[in-house]
This record gives C-alpha cells, structure tokens and sequence, in this order.
C-alpha cells in the first residue's frame, strides 16, 4: 500500500446550481468559476475580481485562488492570502480551509502554526466542510499540535467520505488497510479505496487492483486487479505498472503465454521510474529476463515502448 499526501490541497468552493437559477452575487461567483473550468481564465478573473472587491464571500475565495496559482493574473502569493483572509473572516468555508492549509503548511510566508489550523478547520468543518474534515482527521489521528483522538480522527473522516470527498476515502483505504492510526480493517478498506479509485486518484487506483490480486477485503479477482492497475499506468502510476508485471510473475503456472508481456511492463517500470515514492525498479528485470530466450527479450523490449 502507498500513502497520499497528509493535506488536501487548497480548494476553491463549490455548489450545485439548480435549473434557471436567479442570478444573485453568490451565483455570479459560481459562473465566474465555471469560466474558469472551461480553461477561460482571462474571462474568469475579469468576472471574479469586481465581485470579491464587492464584498462576495465566494468571489474573495476564488480571487485567492486565482492569485495563487497566476489563473488570468501574474501569481501574486500576498494578494491570495489577503482574499483568503477576507474570505475567512466573512466565515467562507472554502476560506477557513485554505487559511488552515496555509498556516499548516507555512505557505505565503507565513510561519507553521498548527493551533492556528485547527482553529480555522474546526470553524470550516462545523459547517461540514469535506476537506476540512479530511484534515481535521489527520490531526487527531495523527496528535499534530493537539492530544491524539482516534475516536474523533475517525469520525472526522468518515464523515467527510458520506460527504463524497474522494481524497478522504482514498486516504481512509490506506489508514485502514495498513493500520497506519487505525486498527486494520480490510472489508471497509476495499470499500472506501473504491470511491478514491473511481474518482481517479491514481495512488488509490493501483491501491484497490493490490486488494483485488491479493484478497484482501473480499475476494481474489485477478482480471479486476489487471484493469485497475492498467487504470493507474494510464495515469502514470509506475508502481502499477510493475505490479503487473508481478502478478503476471506470480501466476505464471497459468498464465505461460504472457511472460513476455510481464517482462514489458518491467522494461517499463524500470525506463520510468524511480516512482513518486522513490522506488527504483533498475535491476529488477534481469533475473525474469534471464528465463527468456533473447528473442523473447527483444521482443518484451519493443512492446514496453508501445505501453
């Protein structure tokens, strides 16, 4: 099993709109952001900024965003943090979390400070604010700046999971599956690792076809495990492509006629990596490609490059 990122990253608010909503200010923000969805950013800032400046809670968020990552601006990390802020004191909850995630992680020049954090994650996740409860979690899991609470840990992100936020299954999956600040449960890992996959996570992606090839959870199903790891290589996910590699190595007795396929997908985990994690796979092909004849080699290694 392999470990997401503690924190989620910053995020800018959302809302489902229903059909032929009346345009207030707040709706107003949420069509300026869907600008910028659509990739028109110039089109999304010119939208966003008159609406922040007004005094829009939604729009001061968005704005921070914008500033922060340079959407239809320069980046300007001094001028995201001052509409986080803003945002923030209007009791945004997309705001309290960015603040929080920007104390926690000393981000626009501000010092680490984890009491600070948590004050701002508590206000976003009274107002059940996923990801603000995702990371909330972490602190009591985890006792980063306050006493460790695995009973609220664990409710904090449960919580956030009924609530649909996929980092947070995906993370619940590895807490769970490796015991990782919570007792090992494999039945409700398989689960709650399927949300994250099935939202493209793609960590939790190659995480659940491991569970598939291996049981754990729930039963074996190798042809599952080979179309989700396929799914993580899609999305660059070199461990997954070595796992394939070994589950084709593991099963060999049936499954004679893919050996040069799994010498593939070692040839290409090993030109593609080291992985995120800083596993290596240089090496790790000569002693499956020394029971192939050299044709069968050059043959896995033209096929790694089609992959």
């Amino acid at each position: 099993m392999i470990r997401t990122l503690l924190c989620t990253a910053l995020v800018v608010a959302t809302l489902s709109l229903p059909a032929m909503a009346e345009d207030t200010p707040d709706i107003s923000a949420i069509r300026g952001r869907q600008l910028y969805i659509e990739g028109k950013h110039d089109e999304a800032f010119a939208a966003i900024k008159p609406l922040a400046e007004a005094g829009v809670p939604r729009a001061e968020v968005i704005l921070g965003f914008f500033y922060e990552r340079g959407i239809g601006t320069a980046v300007d990390e001094a001028l995201a943090l001052q509409w986080y802020e803003k945002a923030a004191a209007h009791n945004q909850p997309a705001g309290l979390h960015n603040l929080g995630y920007a104390y926690q992680e000393g981000l626009f020049g501000l010092t680490k400070d984890m009491v600070k954090a948590k004050e701002l994650y508590l206000k976003a996740a009274e107002m059940d604010y996923p990801a603000s409860l995702h990371n909330l979690s972490h602190i009591y899991l985890y006792g980063e700046g306050t006493e460790v609470d695995t009973e609220l840990g664990r409710a904090l992100i449960e919580r956030a999971v009924a609530l649909g936020h996929p980092e947070a299954a995906a993370d619940l999956g590895y807490i769970l599956a490796t015991g990782d600040g919570l007792p090992i449960d494999l039945e409700r890992a398989r689960e709650v690792y399927l949300i994250g996959a099935a939202n493209g996570i793609d960590w939790a992606v190659r995480d659940y076809g491991e569970m598939q090839e291996l049981g754990e959870g729930g039963p074996v199903d190798l042809a599952e495990a080979e179309e989700w790891y396929r799914r993580a290589h899609d999305l660059g996910n070199v461990m997954a492509s070595f796992d394939m590699a070994e589950m084709l190595w593991a099963n060999a007795a049936t499954m004679p006629d893919r050996q040069v396929e799994a010498l593939a997908w070692c040839f290409y985990a090993e030109t593609n990596g080291p992985d995120f994690d800083g596993n290596d796979y240089t090496g790790r092909c000569a002693a499956p490609a020394a029971k192939l004849t050299p044709e069968e080699v050059a043959q896995a290694t033209e096929q790694a490059k089609t992959l």
